[in-house]
């Protein structure tokens, strides 16, 4: 059995920076409804970008 632990407020945090890296002035996030919408949208309120989602 593994000790490893993750903190997925870390996790966010670190893909948070990394987006931000790559922003341009024409980014848009979208995430897929059956998986990744939570996280677009998330993401897109944290960096002022408008969300969006596709099923």
């Amino acid at each position: 059995m593994s000790d490893l632990k993750l903190d997925a407020e870390a996790l966010y945090l670190e893909l948070k920076r990394g987006v931000q890296r790559l922003l341009t002035p024409d980014t848009a996030l979208v995430g897929i409804w059956s998986g990744g919408a939570w996280l677009a949208e998330r993401l897109a309120a944290d960096l002022g970008l408008a969300a969006g989602v596709i099923s």
